[in-house]
């Protein structure tokens, strides 16, 4: 199938909700995911997350694709020892990694806490050894064109609109857990 026929055909199809809760949501659009965090990966959400990787995996023998995007929340503050599951984190990265091509890692923050967040990233990945692409980001935009090769070598949606429109779903997904908060709460 040539290439612009493969990039218009996510189009017609609609994104899958894998994760969707108040401190995260991953979304797929074939074989590629999107993820947003607003709060660390720990113990039961740690392994839903790996899991719902695997399920969106399995029908894609090539592999998949993932824009992995850690940002701040007020409603979930990153607080110290967030970074004390480094290990567990590797674990879950590993069992991942039979399955993924690509993981572009953007911190949309910045400061001291980002420092310290990517430094957790690159101590899981140094922990795990993946065989998958890794490489980390300050910004979206220079995630998606690192991660499009990637993508079009397993016949991933591998036009960057794709995964601004996976981004905004998952974006959506976090605004909507957000406004239910406000409505209980107000």
């Amino acid at each position: 199938m040539p290439s612009n026929e493969r990039s218009s055909s996510p189009d017609l199809a609609q994104p899958v909700v894998l994760v969707d809760r108040s401190e995260g949501s991953l979304v797929q659009l074939g074989s590629a995911l999107v993820s947003i965090r607003r709060s660390p990966l720990r113990r039961a959400r740690l392994v839903e997350a790996g899991r719902a990787i695997e399920r969106a995996a399995s029908a894609h023998p090539r592999g998949c694709v993932l824009l992995s995007v850690l940002r701040l929340s007020r409603g979930h503050p990153i607080e110290p020892g967030f970074d004390a599951n480094a290990r567990e984190l590797a674990e879950t990265l590993r069992a991942v990694d039979r399955v993924l091509v690509a993981n572009a890692v953007v911190v949309e923050f910045d400061g001291m806490l980002a420092v310290a967040t990517r430094a957790l990233v690159r101590t899981v990945w140094a922990l795990a050894r993946p065989r998958a692409s890794m490489a980390q980001f300050a910004r979206m935009s220079d995630a998606i064109t690192w991660m499009l090769p990637h993508a079009r070598a397993i016949g991933a949606p591998d036009d960057a609109a794709s995964y601004v429109r996976l981004y905004r779903e998952a974006e959506r997904r976090l605004e909507d857990h957000d406004a239910a908060q406000w409505a209980r709460s107000g």
